[in-house]
C-alpha cells in the first residue's frame, strides 16, 4: 500500500508535505507524534524510506484522484458516562468517487487495544463519494474509566488509505459534584 505523497493534499508535493513528514520522523505507530499520512508506505515508521519517496515526487502535481478525511475536533474530552460525538468528513479531491469504509482503532501505550474503556461507535461503517462531494459520518465517544486514548480512524478505498488521529481524553470528573479542570 502506498499513500498519497501529497500529505496535506493542496494539489502539489512541496515544502508544506516535508515539513509534515519531518514532524512525523522517527515516530512509529502508537506514539502520538506518529501521522499515518506521512507514513507513506504504510509500514507502521514514519522513516527514510517515506523521506525517499517524498523527495522522488517533490514538485510533482497531485492529479491523483483522492479524499480527505478530517474531523470537528482533534482533542475530546469524554466526561464520566458522558456521550461526546465528533463529526467525520470525508472530501472528494482531484474527482474521486467512490465508497470509503471506516475505521477505529485505539491506541493505549503504543499497543491496538480493544474498546474496553472506550466505546468508540461510527453512524456508518461506509460513505459513498462523487466527484467534489463531502460526506459526514458521527463518531460517538463514551467511557467510564479515566484514560488517555489515540483514536485512529481510517477511510479505505481499495488502494487508497486515510487516517486521522483523535486525541480522547476520558475521566471520572463529574462537575455537578465537584470542580472539574475541563
Amino acid at each position: 500500500m502506498t499513500r498519497n505523497v501529497d500529505i496535506n493534499a493542496n494539489g502539489m508535493v512541496d515544502n508544506a508535505d516535508s515539513k509534515i513528514l519531518n514532524a512525523a520522523f522517527g515516530c512509529v505507530q502508537g506514539n502520538s507524534c506518529y501521522n499515518p499520512r506521512a507514513d507513506l508506505n504504510a509500514d507502521g515508521t514514519v522513516d527514510s524510506n517515506d523521506n525517499a519517496t517524498l523527495n522522488a515526487y517533490f514538485s510533482a502535481p497531485d492529479f491523483l484522484p483522492d479524499y480527505t478525511i478530517s474531523s470537528s475536533a482533534v482533542f475530546v474530552s469524554v466526561p464520566y458516562a458522558t456521550t461526546v460525538n465528533v463529526t467525520i468528513s470525508l472530501t472528494s479531491v482531484n474527482g474521486f468517487s467512490g465508497t470509503v469504509a471506516l475505521t477505529t482503532a485505539d491506541f493505549r501505550m503504543g499497543l491496538l487495544a480493544p474498546y474496553s474503556e472506550l466505546d468508540a461507535t461510527l453512524s456508518s461503517p461506509s460513505v459513498i463519494l462523487t466527484s467534489g462531494s463531502t460526506a459526514t459520518v458521527t463518531l460517538s465517544l463514551y467511557s467510564v474509566v479515566a484514560a488517555t486514548h489515540t483514536l485512529v480512524v481510517t477511510g479505505t478505498s481499495g488502494a487508497f488509505s486515510n487516517t486521522i488521529i483523535i486525541t480522547v481524553n476520558t475521566h471520572n470528573c463529574n462537575s455537578r459534584f465537584n470542580n472539574c479542570p475541563f
